[in-house]
């Protein structure tokens, strides 16, 4: 059975890592070549099998903090709610580990 309209169902909701940084403002120069401010390599692991979503989300202001030794399954959908919400940009992965 349906309801014909797209779900999204958490099975498990594990925060990876936090990086705190904070850049300096520039004026832009819509003329000028850009000038890359911060670059940085993320390595992680997946220790389990099925389809990943890996979301990095971009904020301007302090965010909650959460521990990586808790699955938040229970609080998942208001969690990405607001998450996504307040964030100032994301981006997310599709992952499958076989």
């Amino acid at each position: 059975m349906t309801t014909q309209m797209n779900e999204t169902t958490y099975h498990h909701l594990w925060f990876m890592d936090k990086i705190d940084l904070s850049l300096p403002s520039l004026l832009i120069d819509l003329e000028a070549n850009s000038i890359k401010q911060w670059e940085y390599n993320y390595t992680f692991q997946i220790n389990r099998t099925g389809s990943f979503k890996l979301v990095f989300l971009l904020y301007t202001a302090q965010v909650h903090h959460y521990s990586k030794d808790i699955d938040y399954k229970a609080n998942a959908s208001d969690i990405v709610d607001d998450e996504h919400t307040t964030a100032y940009r994301n981006l997310h992965l599709w992952i499958t580990v076989h």
